[in-house]
């Protein structure tokens, strides 16, 4: 017997369970058929098809085709419905209704009401399922008791006023930012290492640092080094010199539990492009080899202007490296072109290039309009991006207001009044789950 599911509104009771398993992106899922009494008052007893961990608590109730076999069409289509259902990410509600019946597609009945359709209408209905399955739609039961998709840190570049001193902010010891980021809400933190500063070579400093993060409930996750001597760098000795500058921060870095560092993509700009790529390229692989052994990661964000901003150009680094422990850091807002004339990259093509070796991203933020929207960047486009890319993993927030700063592209949607950065980042968590939903995590 092959089922077509189709998501019902209650969990129903089961009187017997065949479970099989399914491999998905290296995943592996429980599935099974159950029969269910007493779901509808139409007779006779239905199959449902439960997969988890997507499906957790809910029944998927299905047509039956008895005559349907392992190899058949049927089954074919069946599995690439399951898959659509396991891989997608949002749920049009033209899509799937309540109850067992399809909301868009011809409900699964022939003339005479019979659940039991026949061959010709099953794959007609189901093709058609297969096209609707299409659209992305929203994991909101998908999710329900599983691990999130993404955990949200908070960058702390955002407080870089009060870390700095500056006039008009309360003065904090980079020491507080865990504790400032556990009860601002977040999961994770990652530190500047502009704003780390001495902390980084002090062991009484990374052990308090680490003490804090444990007590707030948050993960030590990236610190950003800013060094500015080029990995790319046009002569092999200068390239390898440069990379053991950075042994200290890799050090910090590990004994803060962290997933890697985040470097700069710095070159020799007199060079062309795919020149300047591949010298980076080999810069970062002679830094690998310090960051592997202490089960580092090294992260190439969009940071500074020209080709270090390209998204399209940064990915080809990163596959030039061709190392599982290289990756990229996307940001929603480091896309400047030439600060001087005002140019930019466009962020959404930038973003989309670098998705596909992102261990991190980065939801920069400067201004909201009076929807609680960033200003400068169409935070759904963007997230839809990341979602449809399949990362999974931490989501920084940096809020670099009030204001924006001079060179900053023109706003897509007016900003409203400047905000804190406590106000700030707060609205860029808020925006956040407002597009992803229960695919964030949330700190207990």
């Amino acid at each position: 017997m092959t089922c077509f599911p189709a998501i019902t509104s209650e969990p129903a009771p089961v009187d017997r369970v065949i479970r099989n398993e399914l491999t998905l992106n290296h995943c592996r899922y429980s599935c099974g058929f159950a029969s269910i009494r007493g779901l509808h008052t139409s007779p006779p007893p239905r199959t449902s098809f439960v997969v988890e961990p997507f499906f957790q608590g809910q029944v998927l109730v299905p047509v039956e085709l008895p005559d349907a076999g392992p190899g058949s069409l049927e089954s074919c289509l069946i599995r690439s419905v399951i898959r659509m259902l396991a891989l997608s990410k949002e749920r049009p509600a033209s899509f799937f209704g309540f109850n067992g019946i399809p909301a868009s597609i011809p409900p699964f009945h022939d003339s005479s009401g019979n659940p039991n359709m026949n061959r010709r209408h099953f794959l007609q209905n189901t093709a058609a399922a297969l096209t609707a399955a299409a659209w992305p739609f929203s994991s909101a039961r998908a999710m329900a008791g599983r691990e999130p998709r993404y955990r949200l840190a908070l960058g702390q570049w955002t407080f870089n006023r009060a870390f700095r001193g500056v006039e008009g902010a309360t003065r904090r010891d980079s020491l507080e930012f865990p504790t400032m980021a556990g009860e601002l809400g977040f999961e994770g933190v990652d530190y500047s290492g502009i704003l780390l500063g001495e902390h980084h070579a002090k062991p009484k400093s990374l052990a308090e640092l680490n003490r804090r993060a444990a007590d707030a409930g948050v993960t030590n996750v990236l610190i950003l080094v800013d060094l500015h001597d080029a990995l790319g760098a046009k002569d092999a000795a200068t390239r390898q010199a440069n990379a053991e500058k950075f042994r200290p921060w890799l050090e910090a870095a590990a004994t803060l539990g962290c997933i890697g560092v985040r470097v700069n993509p710095i070159g020799d700009d007199s060079l062309p492009a795919d020149e300047q790529a591949r010298l980076l390229a080999d810069g970062i692989t002679r830094l690998l080899k310090f960051s592997v052994p202490m089960k580092l990661d090294v992260l190439i964000e969009n940071h500074g202007e020209g080709l270090r901003t390209d998204g399209a150009w940064l990915a080809s680094v990163a596959k030039q490296v061709a190392d599982p422990h290289c990756g990229t850091l996307p940001d929603f807002g480091n896309f400047q072109k030439n600060r001087a004339t005002g140019e930019f990259h466009d962020r959404y093509a930038g973003v989309a290039a670098m998705l596909p070796f992102a261990k991190c991203v980065c939801a920069k933020s400067h201004d909201f309009d009076v929807n609680g929207d960033e200003s400068y960047s169409d935070y759904g486009k963007l997230l839809r991006q990341v979602a449809d890319s399949g990362y999974r993993g931490w989501i920084e927030v940096e809020y670099e207001g009030p204001g924006h700063p001079p060179g900053t592209a023109t706003p897509e949607r007016r900003p409203a009044e400047q905000l804190s950065e406590t106000q700030g980042c707060l609205a860029t968590k808020r925006l956040l789950e407002k597009h992803l939903g229960v695919d964030v995590g949330k700190k207990p």
